[in-house]
């Protein structure tokens, strides 16, 4: 856990709090997504997990119909769901479920508790910015 907040730090950002992830993953307003795409079942072509590849992690972006909507490219959040899980910052939580789980873990707002300075293959960060407009 250390050292995802080092590299942060060393990339000018941070670990995103759990409420910041859910936010991300969830999207504003009074109806959230179920998914980070949407309110769409899972499927082959939104997210790497174990009833669609489920082999083991897989560069960022290959799953481009599972990230979330936004208005611009650029803005869109790539493998919030699947993939590997992510730490968050405080409570020893990861997010975002991993390659080898089924499709109900993948809802954004699901989360799991973890042992937090053990490493595995299946778990990764996310770094986040604080955005001026």
């Amino acid at each position: 856990m250390e050292e995802a907040r080092e590299y942060c730090r060393y990339a000018n950002g941070r670990l995103p709090t759990e409420q910041e992830w859910e936010f991300a993953a969830r999207g504003p307003g009074d109806k959230p997504r179920r998914y980070p795409w949407g309110d769409q079942p899972p499927d082959a072509s939104r997210a790497n997990y174990g009833e669609s590849w489920g082999k083991g992690p897989t560069p960022v972006g290959l799953f481009p119909a599972g990230a979330t909507p936004a208005a611009e490219e650029q803005d869109r959040i790539h493998d919030m769901a699947g993939n590997v899980w992510e730490r968050v910052e405080g409570k020893q939580r990861l997010r975002g479920a991993a390659f080898d789980y089924v499709a109900r873990n993948l809802r954004a707002s699901f989360r799991y508790d973890d042992i937090i300075d053990v490493r595995y293959d299946y778990v990764g960060f996310r770094c986040a910015r604080e955005v001026s407009p």
